[in-house]
């Protein structure tokens, strides 16, 4: 059964208050998933399972599962994720209901673009609880980039609203507790609501749905309505909206200012800063969209892909700590206090001989493939697959 419908999947509520035209601009690009979404996905099915077959995470450490192609592999991190997500919910009091379809057509314009009834609208909650008077929400989140916020989050408002239009006549629901966590981030963000309130927000939801359906529906470039859009980094609104809001050429600050006209004042500066999201999410997605062509072999003037920059790796970290202590004589306590200082670290307390030795301890992974302009000395970038580009990587440079 499919987790969301096609129009207007709680997931993508944000992005079409922020930005109504997103919605039938992007209706008609197909999915793609990242491998960090995968890991999310694999994070919520093990979820599921522990909360529904019982046991403990941690039982399937090691099991790997594929998810949109991607082999996911259950680590201790995950695992540990779970648990504590499973430990929520069992301590939530009520009947429970875990990764059910909520039904929210209610809040759904009546007809499609072409004018035809608009089809059942629904998503996916992880996690509900009923009891008399208490509708208790839950959503997992498993990434670790972005802090979630629960207090008028769309999403989890249809969720509820869709639990308040299929259950209110048997617990008669007065207050909704509206939970967002994210154990990764040790992040737990909670909102109560009443029906009333919970209702005319859903309203409010309804009024910026109908309006995407709209021809002429307006855009609305905005950091959180760009980050996830399919659209981003080629949206010309995007683009637009940028342009029109430059260092030099805000319009809505007030008060007069003496100012050297050479240099930004106060106010421009944080107006400046307050677009470094949408910014940098904008110009992270172009290169990815730029990277991804040229390991298509599409190639584009003045513009080459290099292998970036890595930190070396210990082959064998007990091989290497066995040399530096044992043949060195160096005291572990100064190259491993929890685990082995990184090869650059140790090789700034050695002197010449022990570094060329210690050679055949280090490897150097491949870099991500990274833009340079095309008169860059470095060799272009071959990579091993063509999907390499696209699998997040946190290495940092080497020190």
């Amino acid at each position: 059964m499919a987790a969301h419908a096609k129009w207007f999947r709680p997931s993508m509520a944000a992005q079409i208050i922020d930005c109504a035209a997103s919605l039938r601009h992007t209706n008609h690009l197909p999915d793609t998933t990242r491998i960090d979404a995968a890991w999310g996905s694999v994070a919520h099915e093990l979820t599921e399972r522990v909360c529904t077959l019982g046991g403990v995470a941690s039982m399937h450490v090691g099991e790997v599962i594929e998810h949109d192609g991607f082999q996911i592999t259950v680590d201790d991190e995950m695992a540990e994720a779970v648990t504590r997500c499973v430990a929520l919910a069992a301590l939530t009091p009520g009947e429970h209901y875990i990764e059910t379809r909520v039904d929210i057509s209610r809040w759904c314009p009546p007809t499609d673009p072409e004018g035809k009834p608009l089809e059942a609208q629904f998503g996916t909650t992880d996690f509900a609880a009923c009891a008399p008077g208490w509708l208790r929400m839950k959503d997992w989140k498993f990434g670790k980039g972005v802090q979630v916020y629960a207090e008028r989050n769309p999403q989890m408002a249809l969720y509820a609203l869709g639990f308040l239009n299929e259950w209110d006549w048997l617990y008669d629901f007065q207050k909704i507790e509206i939970e967002i966590v994210q154990p990764r981030l040790d992040w737990i963000d909670t909102w109560i609501v009443s029906k009333a309130d919970l209702l005319a927000f859903g309203e409010y939801i309804k009024e910026k749905f109908t309006l995407a359906m709209l021809p002429d529906a307006p855009f609305g470039p905005t950091e959180k309505a760009c980050k996830f859009c399919k659209l981003n980094g080629t949206c010309r609104a995007q683009q637009d909206h940028l342009n029109a809001i430059t260092a030099l050429a805000f319009d809505d600050i007030e008060g007069e200012f003496e100012y050297d006209p050479n240099v930004l004042t106060d106010p421009e500066l944080v107006q400046a800063w307050r677009l470094r999201g949408l910014y940098n999410g904008r110009i992270k997605e172009i290169e990815r969209i730029l990277i991804g062509k040229m390991m298509r072999d599409e190639p584009l003037p003045g513009l080459k892909t290099v292998e970036g920059k890595t930190r070396r790796k210990w082959k064998s970290e007990d091989e290497a700590r066995a040399f530096l202590t044992n043949k060195m004589q160096l005291d572990i306590d100064a190259i491993a206090p929890r685990k082995l200082v990184s090869p650059a670290q140790i090789e700034k307390r050695m002197p010449l001989p022990v570094k060329m030795q210690l050679e055949q301890f280090w490897m150097k992974p491949t870099g991500r493939p990274t833009l340079a302009d095309a008169k860059d000395k470095r060799p272009a970038y071959k990579p091993a697959s063509l999907d390499a580009f696209d699998k997040e990587d946190e290495s940092d440079a080497d020190d």
